[in-house]
């Protein structure tokens, strides 16, 4: 709602919205009604992905970065199937539990490469250049540690993957430093280093 009760609408010619997703085929949106009356009923579904038949829990269909997935519980994890990609869909009679709390799992994920895994602490140097932007819009589970002088944040960040923080990092290099965990800084700095010689070569 806006000042005077009317509705706000996303379709006013008033109004300009950058949301970027992929479009989907009618094949596909007869996959995503099938898809929720499985997860609805809690039944498992039987599909052919990435080569292989796999038997697996459909917990929750989620648009991450413009693309759709699947997420879904597979021998104990947490794992997303690009939406395009799963063939020969079909509903079993044999109904699941849920395991996994997929939606606190959603909540704190920063991109699709997400998963139940232990999460671990990460913790980033962002230049006062672009502060403002996270300041604005915080990563998830994102947490200020320190607001230094120079107007610069020292921020700390839970991830389960290292996909769901290289990303962070490349798309505001050079305004951002990881400084922990070590292992991944590492990790980078090879990444960012090979990249350079290929830039060289």
């Amino acid at each position: 709602m806006v000042a005077g009760g009317g509705a706000l609408s996303l379709a006013d010619s008033t109004l300009f919205t950058d949301i970027n997703s992929e479009n989907l085929e009618s094949r596909n949106i007869d996959d995503i009604l099938l898809l929720q009356s499985a997860i609805n009923q809690k039944l498992q579904i039987r599909l052919n992905y990435a080569g292989k038949f796999r038997t697996i829990n459909p917990l929750k269909i989620a648009l991450f970065g413009g693309f759709w997935y699947l997420v879904c519980e597979e021998d104990g994890f947490v794992k997303t199937f690009y939406l395009k990609e799963l063939e020969n869909i079909e509903l079993l009679n044999t109904h699941f539990k849920l395991c996994t709390d997929v939606s606190n799992v959603l909540k704190n994920a920063n991109s699709v490469w997400f998963s139940n895994a232990e999460s671990f602490s990460v913790k980033l140097l962002i230049n006062s250049q672009i502060s403002k932007y996270l300041i604005r819009k915080p990563l998830k589970t994102q947490r200020i540690i320190e607001k230094c002088k120079d107007g610069s944040l020292i921020i700390e960040i839970y991830a389960n993957d290292k996909m769901q923080v290289k990303p962070i990092i490349y798309e505001y290099l050079p305004h951002i430093t990881l400084l922990e965990p070590l292992w991944l800084a590492n990790d980078i700095k090879q990444e960012l280093q090979s990249y350079i010689e290929k830039l060289e070569t």
